[in-house]
């Protein structure tokens, strides 16, 4: 179902920008071209948010695992690794040297030598449990895993707000994609009567010097107040006298004299296009009464003859 008169074809080129909702960082630039098709501080203030929220988010997601905390104690600083190498006699160490997999070997795994590695790496990982059991450095490690919890939980927060954003980003860019096209197609139309009304004007001449005092015209049935139990009728251009003409919201006894001084002169209008260029109005005036005016046949209160064509006489 289309949501304005252009039809559902206007609407989905118009709805192209959408595509870029769906793209993190990106998703501001629907509101951005909202607002450059059509003015409204409410969408460019939504493209600024989205863009500067977004950056902090990501900025935050690549600082927070650079932070530095409580060291990690290691064992290792104090007493270095036993080396199965450091057990090895000269003839062993040459075997080792000149392949790596002799300690997997048989012939290494049957030694003295290998018996002796094995005992020393016992000792040596029995005095790293008994290190491990000391308060201050149990404290350490508890001071270490709290901090990366935090530190965990800080990145999974940024990413879950940064997919909030993200989904949020592509709700707004569609609930105000029916606000858009309607501001659109208003501003279109608005465009196309203006243009329209300059093209009239450059085609019309208009009359400047003459006086507003003009025959008046014969009082007819559709000269009535524009008012039927309160509700709103037509209006005939051609036969409406300047009371009726200045009723009509927007337009001023000025304006209905001038429009009856025109339509005197050139024997009636041949299309509101022509009325509304004799009275120079404005495109919001053309836009709410254009609707209830009609063009009539022209009526003269005193008909002229032949000779002069069907044209009146106008009093200066």
């Amino acid at each position: 179902m289309s949501l304005t008169n252009k039809g559902s074809k206007w609407e989905r080129k118009n709805s192209l920008y959408l595509i870029f909702a769906f793209i993190p960082l990106l998703n501001c630039i629907p509101f951005f071209h909202m607002n450059s098709r059509v003015k409204n501080k409410k969408w460019n203030a939504t493209a600024w948010v989205l863009v500067m929220l977004q950056l902090v988010l990501f900025a935050a997601l690549f600082i927070v695992p650079t932070i530095d905390g409580p060291d990690y104690p290691y064992y290792s600083d104090i007493e270095d690794y036993i080396l199965e190498k450091d057990y090895m006699n000269s003839e062993q160490r040459l075997k080792y040297e000149d392949d790596y997999s002799f300690t997997s070997s048989s012939e290494w795994k049957t030694s003295g030598e290998y018996a002796e590695y094995l005992k020393a790496a016992d000792e040596r990982y029995k005095r790293e449990s008994e290190w491990k059991k000391q308060p201050e450095i149990i404290s350490q490690f508890e001071k270490y895993d709290n901090f990366r919890s935090v530190q965990s939980g800080i990145q999974l927060g940024i990413s879950a707000a940064q997919f909030i954003v993200w989904l949020i980003a592509i709700i707004l860019a569609f609930s105000e994609r029916p606000h858009f096209l309607k501001a659109l197609e208003q501003g279109e139309n608005k465009s196309s009567i203006t243009n329209k009304i300059n093209s009239i004007n450059a085609n019309v001449y208009v009359p400047t010097n003459t006086s507003i005092s003009t025959v008046a015209v014969t009082a007819t049935a559709d000269t009535v107040s524009p008012k039927i139990d309160g509700v709103m009728k037509t209006v005939d251009v051609n036969t409406a006298d300047e009371g009726i003409l200045a009723s009509l919201q927007g337009l001023t006894i000025i304006d209905a004299k001038k429009a009856v001084a025109y339509r005197n002169e050139h024997n009636g209008f041949n299309s509101i296009d022509e009325f509304f260029s004799c009275i120079n109005a404005k495109p919001h005036i053309i836009a709410s009464i254009e609707n209830r005016l009609t063009v009539g046949n022209y009526r003269t209160a005193n008909p002229q003859s032949n000779d002069n064509h069907g044209k009146r006489t106008i009093d200066l």
